[in-house]
């Protein structure tokens, strides 16, 4: 190897750990950030800049938010769930999506369909996250779902495990929607 690749080498390697610090600093950035890399693998998705009111296009315009959650434990409890915030956007500024595609941390206590991912996805138009929100004080909105789907009774928790999709699914889903030239949901609230 020559003094010019280990120079270029050494510098790369130094923005990386730059980057790193940076993540670890902010760690629901970073969070946030596997969601919608993750979600930007489907065929035909074009992540958005900073800023803007959703993270992904699809082929034929149908703009996609997303959002990502780890398991929490609240209060040292057994009862373990996921969190979601702003997903209104501010009051000044609120979002514009056609599409809530939320993702949760598999809990490996329960069985929430026949795949092997990691995660769990929800799936919801833009029409149904007001019917989600679970803080209703908080203007962004947040939404928290037990991962005990089984054991969830309240509306908002049924509509959410309504919109449950494999992986699979919401690929399918999505190119549907794609080949059909529209926009998956395009209503607003």
């Amino acid at each position: 190897m020559c003094e010019a690749q280990i120079l270029r080498l050494k510098k790369e390697n130094d923005e990386l750990k730059e980057e790193l610090q940076f993540l670890k600093t902010f760690p629901t950035l970073a969070q946030g950030m596997r969601g919608q890399a993750l979600v930007a693998r489907i065929e035909g998705s074009v992540t958005t800049g900073y800023g803007c009111s959703y993270d992904l296009v699809i082929n034929g315009g149908a703009r996609l938010e997303v959002k990502n959650s780890h398991v929490n434990t609240p209060n040292r409890s057994s009862t373990r769930r996921w969190s979601w915030s702003n997903l209104l956007g501010s009051p000044k500024k609120r979002k514009d999506y056609d599409f809530l595609v939320l993702i949760g941390k598999r809990d490996e206590r329960f069985s929430y369909y026949q795949d092997n991912s990691p995660y769990v996805f929800f799936l919801l138009p833009h029409r149904e996250v007001p019917n989600i929100v679970t803080a209703p004080n908080a203007p962004s909105g947040m939404c928290t779902l037990s991962t005990n789907l089984d054991g969830t009774r309240a509306p908002k928790s049924q509509l959410l495990k309504n919109r449950l999709v494999s992986w699979r699914k919401l690929e399918e889903s999505l190119a549907l929607e794609v080949a059909a030239g529209r926009r998956p949901v395009g209503e607003k609230v």
